[in-house]
This record gives C-alpha cells, structure tokens and sequence, in this order.
C-alpha cells in the first residue's frame, strides 16, 4: 500500500494565457511524499488519480485526472491538478471540497483531504460574501461589472443613497439611485445626478447637473447644462451659462445674468454683466446689442430681415381685434377689415 504524506497546503497558481481570447487556467499547486510502509519511494515514478469530492466520503465527482509523479531521492514529488484537465471554476462554488487520491491500482487513500483556504482565492469571478476588501494599485476589469447596491470610487465621499454610485472626489449621494462625480458635488434626491465638475448640487427629483462649477439644479426634473454659478429651480426648467436663473416652470435661461423668472419664458442674456430679466409668463426675450438676424450673420440693425424667397409679414387682426389691443406708438398691424395698414402716431390709429 503506498501512502501519500501531505505537508503543504493547496494553493492556486495563476498562469496567464499566451493568447488574448483564451481562458486564465486553474491550476492547483500540490506537492506530498509517497512512501510505501514508512519508507520513502525514492526516484520513482507512478500514475496517480486526483478526484475533487463535496463530502469526506463517497458522492459525486466534481472533477479528476490521473497524471504520471515522479518523486526525488526523500519520495518528494510535486503537481500542478489540472494540468491535463482543467478545473472548472464551478468546481468552488460552495465552501466544502475533498480531494481524493488514488495511487496505481491501490485504491482511494483515506481520509481524504480537504481543500481550504488559497483554494478558493481563484475563484475571483464571483466573489462571494466579501466585505471590508481593499484594493490597492490599478485595475482593469476585461468585462462585465455588476454591483448590487452602493458604489464608491475615490476618496473623501459619502454615500448613504440606495443604489448610489459615487466617483472623483469629496462627493455626497444620499438620495436613492443618485449619482455624484467629479469634486464637491451633491446629489441628495431620488435619481439626482450631478455628473461631474466642482461644487455642483442636484437636489430634487430627477435634476440634473452635468458639469461646471457651482451650479444647482433643485427644481423637479431641471437641468443645469454646465457653465457656473446658474440655478434652476423651475419644475422642467433649464439652464446653462453664467450666473442665470431658470426660476419658471418650463423656463429657459442663457448667456449671462439672463433671468427666466416666469413660466414658459426664454431668455438669452448675450454676454452683458448685468440681470435680464423676465417680466411676465410665456415671453421670449431676447438682449442682443449686436442685433438679432434673420437670414442674414450681419444684422445693420436691432432686427434685419434678409430673404429673397419670403417676405415680412405684419399681425392681420380685424378693426376689434386692433382696438382691444393696449396701443402703443409705432405699432403697425395689417386690418383685415379694411384691408388697409394701420399705424398707431400720436397716440391715433392711421391708415397710410
């Protein structure tokens, strides 16, 4: 009967693959002395079968091979189990494994022997029931990665949201599925995100920052396209530039100091450093000391006009509709009453 004295625990050897598609191979590191009635069998070779078992005795199979040993002159000898056969990663899928060993024609030695510890260190595909890891030094993930719950990555952040995921540096995430990068940045409502720059705050429902610095998006599902020191705080509100306000619901704010402080309204600021402000709901206004052109990128005045397939076209209005209106000097309407121009002068209404 030969025996096989154990005095090294398993480990895994991790040999990379000389080819970019191919698996990384489990390898097993197992080394023992065979000796026959006490005496070391000294320079001899055997064929030996490996079996990897779920309980001391018995049962199924997980996986086996059968490799030719030989051992030095103290009955020394050393294997990589799976090397003719590899080891599916399955294999440790749970806690509990045995390794069976049967030299010649001998039969299974007994007791067999449980594999633990570094064993188990090659199943990195999942690992499971981990907590409190740390890695140090850079890490590239070839596929897929799935984290249920928090993600954090960088330093100096909290994050307490549910399903938050947290990346750069300094960040807070509180609110569920929220999302808070670059530095400084906060996203403290449900699926929040302030998506990078400095100092940025996403603080209501579905509100968004996507960059710049200082910047607050708190009204429900607003959005601050990047810029600095711009707030919108209207219910689907957007803004984006430099120290503007989106404050209505449907709001647009843009350029500089613009202020869109009421519903539906669209201003653009240019780049004057000085407060454009709305004045009443659903207005689109519009500071542009350059001019504003239609068709032409030169504009001689306030508004230039420049078509050669269309024309300008005056409001049409009946003489009623004229004289509800809240005149004002310099008007002009087209009256579809009369089918004549009319021009308020000197406070009258005129036909030329």
């Amino acid at each position: 009967m030969k025996n096989i004295k154990v005095f090294l625990a398993l480990g895994i050897l991790l040999i990379l693959s000389t080819t970019a598609s191919a698996d990384i191979p489990n390898l097993i590191n197992f080394q023992g002395i065979l000796d026959s009635a006490g005496n070391p069998l000294a320079n001899k070779t055997k064929s030996v079968e490996f079996r990897i078992y779920a309980v001391p005795a018995g049962g199924t199979v997980f996986w086996s091979e059968t490799q030719s040993v030989t051992t030095n002159a103290g009955g020394v000898f050393n294997v990589l189990l799976g090397f003719s056969n590899p080891i599916p990663d399955t294999v440790f899928d749970d806690t509990v494994r045995y390794l069976s060993i049967n030299v010649g024609t001998d039969g299974e030695m007994s007791p067999r022997q449980q594999i633990v510890s570094n064993a188990y260190g090659y199943r990195v595909a999942t690992v499971d029931g981990a907590t409190g890891g740390v890695i140090s030094g850079n890490t590239s993930i070839q596929s897929d990665l799935t984290v249920s719950g928090k993600a954090t990555i960088g330093p100096g952040h909290t994050n307490t949201g549910t399903s938050a995921f947290v990346a750069g540096a300094n960040n807070t995430a509180s609110g569920q599925s929220a999302m808070a990068l670059g530095g400084s940045c906060t996203a403290n409502a449900f699926n929040a995100a302030a998506l990078g720059g400095f100092g940025n705050t996403a603080s209501s429902t579905v509100a968004v920052v996507v960059g710049g610095q200082s910047n607050t998006a708190s009204g429900l599902r607003s959005t601050v396209t990047g810029g600095i020191a711009n707030s919108a705080t209207g219910e689907n509100s957007t803004v984006g530039g430099e120290n503007n306000v989106a404050a209505g619901r449907w709001s647009l704010a843009a350029g500089r100091q613009a202020k869109a402080n009421h519903e539906g309204t669209f201003v653009w600021g240019a780049s004057i450093g000085a407060d454009f402000a709305s004045t009443a709901s659903n207005q689109f206004l519009i500071r542009a000391p350059g001019g504003v052109g239609i068709g032409t990128t030169s504009p001689q005045g306030a508004l230039d006009v420049s078509s050669t397939t269309g024309a300008f076209i005056v409001p049409r209005m009946t003489t009623a509709q004229r004289d509800a209106l809240t005149a004002v000097n310099g008007m002009i309407i087209y009256n579809t009453t009369t089918d004549q121009f009319n021009f308020r002068e000197a406070g009258a209404w005129v036909t030329k």
